[in-house]
Order: C-alpha cells, then sequence, then structure tokens
C-alpha cells in the first residue's frame, strides 16, 4: 500500500504505509473516497525563522468569544468561565476556552446521561439536531481561541521547541465538505497504533495529523496544558489527514528532559504519542525542496490493494 503525492511541476512523494490491519483499514476507508473526489489539500508547518510576524487581530478574535459566551447565557446557560474583558495573550487563558469547548461537545454526544459540566442544570433545546445545534453554538469559541494561539505569548515548552527542536513537516488535510459524513472511527485494536511510535525508526516518518476534537500530548507539552485531561487523547478516528515529518525532531522531543519530565509530574505511565502509518520511500526531489511546492500540489493517489505493499 502507497500514496504517491503528486505536483504539477510532475514531481512526486512516495509514502509506503506500514502492513497491519489497521493501517490496512485506514487504506481502505479513504481509498474509496479519494478516488470520487481528490479530498487532499497540502500546507507546511514552517521553521520559525521563516514565519512571517501576523497582524494583531485579537480584538476582532476576543469579541467573538465574549459574545459567544454572552449569548449562551441569554439562551439560559449560565456557565461558571469567567474571562478578562481584553485578550491577555495568556496562553492559560485560551487552554480553559479551549477545553470549555470540547468538554461541552463531549456533554452534548453523551446527553443526557451527564450534567454539563459548567452548569450542572442546563438542558439542551429539544429539537432533532440538538447536538448539531449545540456545536453550531460553541464553535465560534473554538475557532477564535485557534486564531489567537498564533498571537500568545510562547509558554515555557513552546519556545524550547522553536529555538532548540522546531519541528518542520509537510500536512496534508480533507477538503471535503460534510467531513463528518468520511469519519472512520477506529476500534480498541486500532488505538494500539498511537502507542507504537517508538517501534519505528524510518527517517521522514509519515503520522496521522492532529484533527482531534481536542489536543494530543506534544499540543498539550506545547502549550503547557493538561495531558490527563478527558480532552487530550490519541488520534480515536481520521477524517484522512496525514503529516511527514521533514526533521527528526518529534522524537527528539519526546526524548528530550523536558518533555519527560512534564510528563513524570503528571505520572502519565502509557502515552498515545503519535499514529504512524507510513515513511517516505522516494521523491523526485529533495523533500526541504518540494516542501515549497504547496501551491503545486496536485493530488494524492492510494496504490496497492489491501494487504499488498
Amino acid at each position: 500500500m502507497q500514496l504517491k503525492i503528486i505536483f504539477n511541476t510532475s514531481d512526486v512523494i512516495l509514502v509506503t504505509l506500514f502492513d497491519n490491519p489497521t493501517i490496512t483499514k485506514w487504506f481502505n476507508h479513504f481509498s474509496k473516497i479519494n478516488s470520487e473526489t481528490n479530498i487532499y489539500t497540502m500546507s507546511v508547518d514552517q521553521l520559525p525563522e521563516w514565519r512571517t510576524p501576523l497582524a494583531d487581530d485579537s480584538e476582532i478574535h476576543w469579541n467573538t468569544i465574549l459574545t459567544s459566551l454572552e449569548h449562551l447565557r441569554s439562551i439560559g446557560y449560565n456557565h461558571n468561565l469567567t474571562v478578562p474583558d481584553y485578550f491577555d495573550y495568556n496562553q492559560q487563558t485560551l487552554n480553559r476556552l479551549h477545553r470549555f469547548f470540547t468538554y461541552n461537545v463531549l456533554w452534548s454526544i453523551d446527553y443526557p446521561k451527564t450534567p454539563n459540566p459548567f452548569d450542572l442544570n442546563f438542558k439542551l433545546p429539544k429539537n432533532p439536531q440538538m447536538v448539531e445545534t449545540w456545536y453550531a453554538l460553541v464553535d465560534p469559541i473554538n475557532r477564535a481561541v485557534h486564531k489567537l494561539e498564533n498571537l500568545t505569548i510562547p509558554t515555557t515548552h513552546a519556545s524550547f521547541i522553536d529555538t532548540q527542536l522546531p519541528m518542520h513537516s509537510i500536512n496534508f488535510v480533507n477538503n471535503y465538505e460534510n467531513f463528518n459524513e468520511h469519519l472512520l472511527i477506529f476500534d480498541d485494536s486500532d488505538l494500539e497504533q498511537n502507542y507504537s511510535f517508538f517501534n519505528y525508526n524510518q527517517s521522514n516518518l509519515v503520522v496521522l495529523d492532529r484533527s482531534i476534537l481536542g489536543k494530543c500530548v506534544l499540543q498539550s507539552f506545547h502549550d503547557d496544558d493538561d495531558p490527563t485531561a478527558r480532552d487530550c487523547t490519541g488520534r480515536t478516528a481520521s477524517w484522512g489527514g496525514f503529516t511527514i515529518d521533514l526533521n527528526s525532531n518529534r522524537r527528539k522531543i519526546y526524548r528530550s528532559p523536558q518533555f519527560r519530565n512534564w510528563v513524570d509530574s503528571f505520572k502519565l505511565k502509557q502515552i498515545p504519542y503519535d499514529f504512524p502509518i507510513g515513511y517516505v520511500t522516494g521523491s523526485s526531489r529533495p523533500l526541504l525542496f518540494l516542501d515549497r511546492l504547496h501551491d503545486q500540489f496536485n493530488r494524492v493517489e492510494f496504490i496497492g490493494s489491501a494487504g499488498e505493499i
């Protein structure tokens, strides 16, 4: 099983997928979807020295959060979340807001089995699409948080990554509408792949992207967040996105004293580092050149049949 990444320049990257039942399931699922329409777009996680400073538009996004929180109160949701009147550029503030979003989504999925974590007496409006309706009410907070994260004062861990072990990768994410219709949910045996990262030593490892409801362990470390929280998980499902590492810094971060001390401080034992699916086995030109061709990306092709490499 292979992924062939094709550019308009006739350049190609070839990814060989690992031969196990979980990756075969992933391959078969998204191969069928991809054959019907080209589902992928390409982006690059740039090194810090390449990044263009962003204009400070925090007021716009912070007002979105304030307006959303006030609207929720207006429909009887007396949540206990307090935030400052103006954005304080603190990642911890955004961590709390992001968790407000994720816990509310998880609550709506479980509803009415458990009380709301921020208002024990709140009930969802009665309508056939109540989960979708609730998601639409809290998602603006989530989107604004991700915009503001680009402007925060870096945490100690974020500074460590940027200055000592900056990650450089190419990302391929789905671009289809109604993407939840194509979601692949992993079963218990599939989830074991989250704990297999150090079983592989290939260069240019390919892992599932960070498209999850909450935060992966690496993002939690970067944000100095709580990795024991309910919304800090491995990949429990996939929308088809994947990431190609262009350097080995992901592995070095996980082995660093800074990461190990952080993990130990939370007494974590079993850690869902990442979800490897394969590695680069060929490219027409060096990957550090091809990463500049995001505007020339054409498509991803799935090659091979189930069980074949």
